[in-house]
């Protein structure tokens, strides 16, 4: 029974070993015609030949033969394949794999043969796979049948090094303790004699050398999971190649593959042998085989040894002697490494030329015939020649040229050993002319001296250097001129000057610049005054530059540029700009006083009892008076920015609060546009921030508004972000950055600096569409700048833009794990009308009296069913009154009742609005007060 099993264990091991090569062969599917694109065609047809190359030396697959010949399994399926293509597989020989590799790296073939577990996937596109060989188990016949690989544990198996299925063995059994062999051969000679207990090779190859090395001791006892696969690497930029050879595979029938691998890999099936006999009738022939294969192997070592010094000593050769050959007629046929390296010329480029491609023209003639008679009477030629480089230029050499001859004496080419003297000859000519060179260098020194000085005295500027060590000072005559000194006048020291000529004024400032160039080795650059003679005093540019000597300056040398009349023409245009702007700061405050009478009469008369018409026109004079107190106090805080009036005051603020009350102004004009409005904090913006709160307002409500302004349809997002916190000076600061994007008309590129600047707008933008004055964003950068940041601005035409305020260093305020507040989207405020109240106004009372009317009915509105819209209206008026005279107690009121009207707090809206009566008395102190 148990000799039944093993028997039907080794049928199916036959089955496996001899039956799946033949399945694997024919796995493809079969198609008899084969279907090109008309690119495919259109390829074809542009590329008939590609050049080819693969292993020479990886037998039964492939190899080129003693006479060229590529021959193998692959060079078959080839020859197939060409068959049924328009295309000439050009072979491409090679020395070694490494070689092959090298080639199709380069460029120089466009197809090379591969397995499908390539290193070179990155590098190479590869076809579908047209042949598979399983990787299968030779032992000795000694050995029993291979029916699992455990049997190997802790046995010595050969393995071939070189091959790509060798690390998923390795990976797949790891307890095998394996013994690397650099070719199939050796390793069947190593399980032949005993030295190795098992071989893993594919089919094919174990087959064929061990039918070719007549080794009969050696079967198959097994099969592994593993295959190898054939396949083409195509260069990148052919991948139609591809798709070609995928199509064609398929026109390859069942019996050409098995033709082919009948051809070169003689599969046996193994029969059940009389071991015994057969071991005592050989004994004798495998210890002679034996003997040989061991002096075959020295021998073979010795070989190889001896092959890789020879093959050194000429590479030192090739590398470092600068050696061609050539044929009897002067054709180049052989270049060193080291001539290519010295001519720029590569080997394509070199051979098959003619000899008189590297030779100058002024010595091709007599030189070239004087050589060429020398040599071909079969003597030798020594002398220096004249060469040309692939780029022009030349090299000289020392040649030596001598023929060689066959074994019956006669010539049959030269070769030509050159040393280079280039650097020689070109010293000789050097010297030979080195009294004219001097004598031209001289005179051309000369001239750029006059020029220089010319030029110097052109230009009215003052030359000087300062030696750091010794303070000796020299400066160029024309300082006396600039100073309205005679030459002997004053002292040329470094004392004096400093002393006597620097204003006294400016003098720490420049000697405190002049000191820290010298220690730092920077440029110095400093304007300052020198006295002159008649004690009035001139502005100057002193600039110049440090040379120092190990990492010391040792010599300071400029130049001094007269700018009285620059600094004079500046101070000029600084008054006349300090008077427009206390110019337009006065008549804008004289327009604005009676300006906020109009805005606050027209308020009170709006509620009172008039007609349809009346309100109408009450409505465009508010309108208009609104627009014009806009720009007024624009004006204003652009004259006060100019005229360096202008501060900020920094306190607590919190961000998410103030964009929600932007958020509640604006949302009419959102919603009368049907635009999308988003408004996003990153998770990790703190609430709190020390800054200008109104002036921040002032540029967020300023961006928002263009914003809306400039967008018919789509949305607008405002992104908040920051970096991570940052301890600076016992300070926890952040970047804070706030964009404004928008899908408006976006802003043309070469009008992107056009819009900061102020009175400004875009070229061919509607005034009567859409208004403005061109101050916004002006005053908006410069309070950015104001603030240690900057707005900056992406944009496409049609496209939207992205303005993003930027603000360096802020620092967090207290309140920074306070709860953030979640603007919601739905809300709907009505903004009510701003009151610009002037405390200097004689109207401010009245108006502040008919307010506290206005107030008490707006209350009554809102605790009888008023909505949010209405508690907010409330909360806006107390606020705006609050602000106007810096009422805090009544603003941080308002400020809560706002609060709670975002968040939707009824209980928190129910409890602030019950201290009605403490509203109405902070409103009667503020008009009593005034």
């Amino acid at each position: 029974m148990i000799k039944f099993k093993k028997m039907i264990k080794i049928f199916l091991v036959f089955i496996a070993l001899h039956v799946t090569p033949l399945i694997h062969a024919v796995s493809i599917d079969r198609d008899l015609t084969i279907e090109f694109t008309e690119d495919e065609k259109i390829w074809m047809k542009e590329h008939p030949v590609i050049r080819f190359t693969g292993d020479p030396n990886w037998l039964p697959f492939e190899a080129f033969d003693n006479e060229g010949n590529y021959i193998g399994i692959i060079a078959d399926h080839l020859k197939l394949i060409e068959l049924n293509l328009p295309i000439d597989f050009k072979r491409i020989e090679s020395s070694s794999w490494e070689e092959s590799l090298t080639l199709a790296n380069s460029k120089k073939v466009d197809m090379l043969s591969e397995t499908r577990d390539s290193k070179l996937k990155n590098e190479l596109l590869f076809t579908k796979t047209y042949f598979k060989n399983p990787i299968v188990i030779f032992t000795n016949n000694k050995h029993d049948f291979i029916y699992d690989i455990t049997q190997l544990h802790e046995k010595k198996v050969a393995i071939v090094s070189q091959y790509g299925y060798v690390e998923k063995i390795k990976k797949l059994h790891t307890k095998l303790d394996y013994v690397y062999f650099d070719t199939v051969e050796n390793a069947l000679i190593a399980l032949a004699s005993d030295q190795v207990d098992a071989l893993f090779s594919t089919l094919s190859s174990g087959s064929y050398y061990k039918y070719r090395l007549g080794i009969d001791n050696i079967k198959i006892s097994g099969k592994t999971d593993i295959e190898m696969e054939l396949t083409f690497a195509i260069r990148k930029d052919y991948a139609v190649l591809v798709e070609i050879l995928n199509k064609t595979f398929l026109q390859i029938t069942q019996k050409q593959q098995q033709s082919i691998v009948h051809n070169w890999a003689k599969i046996e099936t193994i029969n059940k042998i009389n071991y015994p006999m057969v071991y005592r009738l050989i004994f004798v022939a495998i210890s002679i085989i034996f003997i040989i294969l061991y002096l075959n192997i020295r021998l073979k070592k010795l070989v190889i040894s001896k092959t890789k010094e020879l093959s050194k000593l000429l590479d030192i050769y090739d590398t470092n002697i600068i050696t061609i050959k050539l044929d009897i007629s002067g054709i180049i046929t052989y270049a060193s490494k080291a001539f290519m390296k010295i001519s720029g010329y590569n080997k394509e480029e070199l051979i098959g030329k003619h000899y008189k491609l590297i030779c100058h023209e002024n010595m091709i003639n007599e030189e070239h015939m004087n050589i060429w008679t020398t040599i071909k009477s079969g003597s030798t030629w020594r002398g220096e020649n004249k060469n040309i480089m692939k780029n022009g230029d030349i090299f000289w050499s020392f040649s030596t040229f001598s023929p060689d001859f066959d074994k019956n004496n006669n010539i049959v080419g030269f070769t030509s050993i050159k040393e280079n003297i280039t650097s020689k000859k070109n010293l000789e000519i050097l010297s030979a002319n080195l009294e004219k060179t001097i004598d031209q260098r001289t005179l051309e020194l000369s001239q750029i001296k006059e020029r220089f000085e010319l030029t110097v005295d052109g230009s009215g500027d003052a030359l000087w250097q300062l030696e750091t060590k010794t303070k000796k000072l020299w400066i160029s005559n024309q300082i006396y001129k600039l100073l309205g000194y005679e030459e002997n006048e004053i002292k040329v020291t470094y004392d004096y000057w400093r002393n006597s000529i620097i204003y006294p004024a400016d003098k720490k400032k420049a000697l405190e610049r002049l000191n820290k160039s010298i220690d730092n080795n920077m440029q110095y650059n400093s304007i300052h005054r020198l006295l002159k003679k008649s004690g009035d005093y001139i502005w100057v540019r002193v600039k110049a530059k440090s040379t120092y000597n190990n990492e010391k300056t040792e010599l300071i040398s400029g130049s001094v540029s007269d700018l009285t009349e620059l600094k004079e023409a500046e101070l000029n245009a600084e008054k006349a700009t300090l008077a427009k702007s206390i110019f337009l700061a006065n008549m804008s405050h004289e327009i604005r006083t009676p300006m906020n009478a109009v805005v606050g009469f027209t308020e009170l008369l709006s509620e009172t009892k008039i007609t349809a018409k009346q309100k109408s026109y009450i409505k465009s004079i508010k309108s208009g008076a609104d627009g014009l107190l806009t720009i007024i106090n624009d004006i204003l805080d652009l004259s006060k920015i100019e005229f360096g009036k202008f501060h900020l005051e920094y306190q607590n603020i919190d961000l998410r609060e103030q964009l929600s009350e932007i958020v509640a102004m604006l949302t009419n004009n959102i919603k009368k546009k049907n635009l999308k409005f988003i408004v996003d904090f990153e998770d990790n913006v703190p609430n709190m921030f020390i800054l200008d709160g109104v002036r921040l307002r002032q540029i967020l409500l300023n961006m928002i508004s263009n914003a809306i302004k400039f967008t018919e349809i789509g949305h607008i997002k405002v992104l908040v972000q920051c970096d991570r916190v940052v301890t600076l000076k016992d300070k926890e600061t952040v970047n804070l950055y706030i964009h404004v994007e928008d899908t408006g008309m976006g802003v043309k590129k070469n009008q992107k600096d056009k819009i900061f600047e102020a009175f400004a707008q875009q070229d061919n933008q509607s005034n009567q569409k859409y208004g403005g004055t061109g101050l916004g964003l002006a005053i908006s950068q410069k309070l950015a700048v104001m603030m240690n940041g900057s707005i900056t601005l992406v944009s496409k035409v049609n496209k939207g833009s992205i303005f993003t305020l930027n603000i360096n260093n802020v620092e967090l305020g207290k309140d920074i794990s306070a709860p953030k507040v979640e603007l919601k989207q739905n809300i709907e405020p009505e903004v009510s009308n701003e009151y610009l109240l002037d405390k200097s106004s004689k109207f401010a009372s009245e108006i502040l009296n008919a307010l506290e009317t206005k107030v008490a009915k707006q209350y009554e509105i809102t605790r009888h069913g008023g909505s949010f819209e209405d508690i907010k209206k409330f909360s806006t008026m107390l606020q705006l009154i609050a602000k106007e005279y810096k009422y805090s107690k009544l603003e941080k009121y308002a400020r809560n009742i706002n609060n709670s009207v975002v968040i939707f707090d009824t209980e928190e809206i129910e409890k602030l609005m019950s201290k009605y009566k403490d509203i109405i008395q902070n409103i009667r102190n503020i008009v009593n007060e005034k």
